[in-house]
This record gives structure tokens, sequence and C-alpha cells, in this order.
């Protein structure tokens, strides 16, 4: 009766709309579970159809009296062309004169039309009312939609597939990973329609149907549209888990694994031991009884305990249940730790649906990495194809390669809408950076309470920069003095390299030659035997320029060009290896100490609040902010740079001060590491001279940055 339906409503019919899809996908393993039955004291309304195999004739006198089974075969036969000119006004006028007279499906047929705008326009309202209908005759399915339709439609998306695949991730449901609520922190009204959608899935699990009960205690379990009750959550899951429900026994799993160590993770050792004991046990019974996700679970388990085969075979009955990732987890398993990942298991896990597949091969061509030549139009394309599934990494780097323009124009919009997909899936990357644009102003309205809002999620989900951020938000809003705007960059180097004990240095010193190293000390020795002259002479050069010559520099015109020209193009050269520290004091403030090669970087302190570099040597103010294309030795940098100069009116005393932070652009790669990384650079240039004394020292140091601060 409904083998065609397909064609006018996917999936193939309103039970398979729910249970293939829907409620497979909010909590996968759960349809099928059992067969759902109404209690005995509230019969169905109709009686069991009949009239599938009648002539049109024989439906059509049937439904002229009024038999109301008659009119749901004619609506059906005229949506699908069953014997029939397919014709959806006629389809529509049968099903709804069917549902006027209390039939459950047709009214439930006609919501499924309205909703997906299927032979007629689509109609949220109407939809609602003819579940409404249905639900009101005991109709479970219906009931089930209507809190799929109240929960999640109005809460992101109105792409109805999409909405179900959203809820599903929010909820934790495509894996046994933690769920998140923070798609469903939204508004007031919102949270009005999760209250209606909870009473709906209520409703459907008080007739003991598996699907509902699993939503229902995912629900109190999140604190969804009700008070958030984790304990009456498990009963839920029991009940379900009694009835067979694979998910349920899942959900059972992941309560085990999550809530013995809340609030504050102080549970008691054997408390612990026996909830990782209970999660495993759900975990086996949920892949026994066919959960797929359950199924590679137990599979990564056997791997890590060595049993190859035993994880093998769990690897291919999660793919035999539509685990479509275990593939690629299955062809990858094998390989040693920190081996390449094999490009045709990535493909194979592609061919086979895999979005984790697709997340990696792009990531490999977004960066150029394990041998894949950088394609950025590859990396986007297979990224959307992943995102379609909402791969949260997915969704995180399409965000960024919007933001940043690779491969495409920047378009700060579009890298908004990808980012907020992904944060509000808990993707810590996407929740930093949603706070950052927020309190930035970049591409939004500056709004410091949103931003604060996103920084505390991060927090939950264990940003190690929220923490901070959140203290110079507050102050800010409290009116206290917080880091520039212009400075902000350089505060998340240096906090983050406040939090690493020792900080492992390239020392770095120009590539000259002998000749130049000669020509150089010439030079010197002829400036500080004529000082006084030096500085006057010093006020005639132009930016960018060297010095005009005179003889009274020491060399002669060929030696000085020959000289200046080398110094334009000066390279570096690593000369050694050396450690520095830089411990954080407050917000914005820090100390830099470097060991006993560098002495006179010692006790340097750096106030971005204040904007201000102190040494033994000289404090320098007013840092200006650095973004070149091209500098002198270290090429194309991004920071910031502190300078202070003294001579005294006797010429007796001369004091220069640099101090600069920042990142190299481009350049400073450390080829020493399989993957390049980024790296940060400090310049420190300290000379104080005076009658027979010169102290100080001139450092530059190339270091690796974390990979959250830097490109």
């Amino acid at each position: 009766m409904t083998g065609h339906l397909s064609r006018f409503v996917k999936p193939a019919s309103l039970l398979s709309l729910i249970l293939a899809l829907a409620l497979t996908f909010i909590f996968p393993g759960c349809g099928g579970d059992d067969t759902n039955t109404p209690p005995d004291q509230n019969p169905a309304p109709v009686k069991p159809d009949t009239a599938s195999t009648s002539s049109l004739e024989q439906l059509k006198a049937k439904a002229g009296r009024g038999d109301a089974n008659s009119m749901y075969e004619l609506g059906r036969r005229y949506l699908e062309g069953d014997a029939v000119t397919p014709n959806d006004t006629d389809a529509i006028n049968w099903l709804q004169r069917a549902a006027k007279k209390d039939h459950a499906k047709a009214a439930r047929l006609l919501g499924t039309l309205y909703h997906q705008g299927r032979g007629t326009t689509a109609d949220y309202d109407q939809a609602i009312q003819w579940y409404q209908s249905a639900a009101k005759l005991y109709d479970i399915e219906a009931m089930k939609m209507l809190g799929i339709m109240r929960c999640v439609e109005r809460a992101f998306t109105k792409d109805y597939h999409e909405a179900l695949l959203w809820f599903d991730r929010a909820a934790g449901c495509h894996s046994v990973s933690r769920p998140s609520a923070i798609m469903f922190q939204r508004s007031d009204t919102l949270q009005q329609g999760y209250a209606e959608g909870y009473k709906h899935f209520l409703e459907a699990a008080h007739f003991h149907d598996t699907d509902a009960m699993c939503i229902v205690g995912r629900m109190l379990e999140l604190g969804v549209g009700v008070k958030k009750n984790p304990d009456e959550a498990k009963q839920w899951y029991l009940k379900a888990a009694e009835r067979n429900s694979a998910r349920a026994m899942a959900n059972m799993g992941m309560w085990y694994r999550v809530h013995p160590y809340l609030p504050d993770g102080k549970t008691p050792d054997d408390v612990r031991e026996h909830a990782s004991q209970q999660a495993e046990h759900w975990f086996k019974q949920a892949a026994e009884h066919g959960n797929p996700y359950a199924m590679t679970h137990m599979a990564i388990v056997a791997r890590v305990e060595g049993d190859i085969k035993q994880a093998a075979a769990w690897y291919d009955k999660a793919v035999d249940q539509g685990d479509t990732n275990a593939l690629f987890f299955k062809l990858t398993a094998d390989r040693k730790f920190g081996s390449p990942l094999p490009i045709d298991a990535l493909q194979q896990g592609i061919d086979a649906g895999s979005d984790s597949a697709m997340d990696t091969l792009a990531g490999f061509y977004l960066y150029g990495e394990q041998g894949v030549e950088r394609d950025l139009t590859k990396a986007r394309a297979l990224y959307e194809k992943a995102a379609k599934q909402i791969n949260i990494s997915a969704l995180y780097h399409l965000g960024e390669i919007h933001h940043h323009g690779w491969g495409v124009t920047a378009n700060k919009t579009e890298a908004l809408k990808w980012c907020r997909k992904a944060a509000a899936l808990g993707n810590t990357g996407a929740l930093e950076t949603l706070a950052r644009i927020h309190e930035e102003g970049d591409g939004v309205p500056r709004d410091d309470r949103q931003a604060l809002h996103w920084y505390r999620i991060a927090l939950a989900h264990d940003s190690s920069d929220a923490k901070s951020a959140i203290l110079r938000i507050e102050r800010r809003l409290a009116g206290q003095p917080v880091v520039p705007e212009k400075f902000a960059e350089i505060n998340r180097i240096l906090a983050s390299l406040a939090k690493v004990d020792r900080i492992e240095v390239d020392v770095m010193e120009p590539a000259t030659t002998p000749e130049i190293d000669a020509l150089t000390r010439r030079f010197q020795l002829a400036v500080a035997a004529n000082r006084d002259w030096f500085v006057e002479h010093s006020k005639k050069a132009k930016p960018g320029e060297p010095l005009p010559y005179d003889p009274r520099l020491g060399l002669t015109r060929d030696e000085y060009d020959k000289m200046t020209a080398a110094m334009k193009n000066l390279k570096l050269r690593k000369q050694r290896t050396a450690v520095i520290t830089i411990g954080q004091q407050a917000e914005g403030e820090y100390v830099v100490n470097g060991d006993q090669s560098l002495p006179a970087l010692s006790g340097v302190g750096v106030d971005l609040v204040q904007d201000n570099v102190s040494s033994l040597y000289a404090e320098a103010k007013n840092g200006k902010p650095l973004d070149t294309t091209d500098s002198a030795l270290v090429g194309a940098v991004r920071g910031a740079d502190w300078r202070y100069s003294y001579v005294s009116d006797d010429r007796n005393t001369t004091v220069f001060f640099t101090f600069a932070v920042g990142q190299l652009k481009g350049q400073g790669k450390n080829k020493e590491n399989e993957k390049d990384k980024t790296r940060g650079f400090i310049y420190f240039k300290a000379i104080a001279v005076t009658p027979g004394v010169r102290d100080g020292g001139e450092y530059i140091l190339y270091f690796d940055l974390a990979e959250e601060v830097g490109d």
C-alpha cells in the first residue's frame, strides 16, 4: 500500500519517516527495537485498513458512502499514481475528507505533506494542526513528529532533514560522545517550543514508545524544555532498555561515563571504577543489540586491548548497521601511531560516505600534509560534503576558510554562519572564534556581553584562552583598564607562552662573511672615535635609506657601498639554542627572563595594559603595532615594538632600547619538524654607553607558537 509513496513523501512511508530516518538519526539504533502499542484502554479509533486491494470504482463507491479507509486509500493512490493518474489536488481532497472522519493515518500524512511542501505549499502551521489531529487519535508517530518540530525546526534550521541531524549531533547521539546542550541555549520563545516538544515526546513515551523514552531521557539529561534531572533521565533509559532498545543501552553507557564525574570531578576512586565498569557493560549490551556507534566503541576498546581480530569484527558489524565512519576507522586502525594515514583508505571511507574520512583528507589538502599537495579547492569541497552530515570539524574549518579567504574571497558573513553552526555543537575553536569576533566587532557589532557569554561556554569546553579573556572583559565592563585592542594578539601570544615552564628558543645571528665583519668593525671604531659628529650626521639619513657616505665613517666609498649592500640583503642563521621563561603577573602583564647565555634579557617587564616595557637599562612607552610585508633581517612580521633612546647633553651617555615581539608571517618555519609550525619572535636590544663602558646586549630569538595562536 505504501510501496511507491516515496515519490511524494520521503522516506517511503510515515512509519519509516520517523523510525527509519527521523528517530534513527536522533537516536540511532532505537528504531525497530520493539513494537509500540497503545494500552488497551485506548482503542484504535478506526478499523483496520482493508481497502487497499479494492478496485478504483469500488473505492470511490465506498468513499462516497462515507468510508474513511477508502478515502485514505484513494488519497494515497492519487499521490503515488498507483493504478491512477497522479493528481495532488484529488489526493489532498480525499485525505482531508478521511482525516475529518478521524482517520489517524490520513491526518498524519497530511501533516507530512504540509510539512515538506509535497503536493501543496509548505505550511508549518497547517502541518502542526494535522499532526495534532493525528496525535489526538493516539497516533504515536504524530506525537513524535510534533516533538521534533517544536524542539528542532525553529531552533536552528527550517530544513526538515537537516533539523533531524542537528538534533542528533547536539544531543551527542551520532556517537558515544558527551552531549552538548549549547544548540538549545537560545531565546525564551524557543525555550517555550522545547517545553511543548517535551510534552509531546512524554505523551508518546507513556505509550511505551522506546524512541520517545530515549528522547525524554536525553531532554531531562540536558535540561532542554524541562528542568535538568539526570536521575530521572536514567530511569527512562532503563525503561527503554528493558524493552530491548539498543539506543537506550548506549545512553546508559554514556550516562555512567558522564554523571559520576559531575559536578566537580571529586568522585571517589571506587565509585569511578564502578561507573567505568557499568558504562562498558551498557556499551557492550548496546552493541550486541545492534547499535552501530556502540559497536564502533567496542571495536576501539578491542583495538586498545590488542585484540585486532575482535576489533575488525566489531567494525564490520558497525558498517553493516550503517555507521559509515566504521569502515574508515577499520582501514586505518592497524597503522603505527604517528605514521601517515593511507590515502587509499581515506578514499574508500569517503566512497562509503564517511564524514570523518572527508574531514581528514580535507585537512591534508588544506595544509598540504601527509604527502598531499595543497589544494584549497579540493579541501573546501570535501569540508562542504562532510558538513552536510553535520561534521563538527568541517563546520569549523569552513568558517576558517571563509574568514581567512583560503581559496575564496574572504567573507565575514559566510564565516560567521559556519562558525555559529560549529559553536552550537560545542566546538571549542569555534566558540573561541565566536567570542573573539563579538569582542573585536569583526563582522558583527562589537558586544562585550555577547563575547563574555561565548567565552564562558568555551571555558566549559576546556578552552585554554577563555579564562584570561573572561577576566579581560569583566574588567572592561567594570570600567577597569584592559589590554588595548592593538595588543590583543600579542597578549594571546604571551599568555600562551606563559603556560610553558621553559621555552626553547633559537638565538639567531646575521649570516655575514669575514670581509663584511671586518668592514663593520672598522665602521664601528670610526663612529666610536667621532661620536658627536656621528649623532649629527645620522640626522641626515632618509627613512629606508643608508646614511650618506662620509670619509669619517672609516671606509672608502666602495667599501661603504659593499657593506650597506650586504646589510640590505642580510639573512639570519641559527647560532645556538637558549631558554627563556615568561611569567604572567596579571591580565596583560608579563615578566621575561633569559638563561645565563642571555644575561641582558633579565627582568624585562611587559605591561600591555599600561603600554610600556621596562628593562635593567631603560623603559619604553607607547608601543606601535607591526604589520610588515618585509623588514630588515626577519622579513614579514606581525606584532608590536617599543623603542627608547637617550643621549645626554654632554654626549657622554647614550642609551638605546628596543623590544619587539610577535609572529613571523610565512617565514621562520621550523623545518626540523614533520609539520611546520608558525614561529614567534622576540627582538631585544639594550645598549648603554658611558665613557669607557659599554653594557647591554642584542638578541633575535625565534620560537614555536602554539597552534591556537598561530596562523
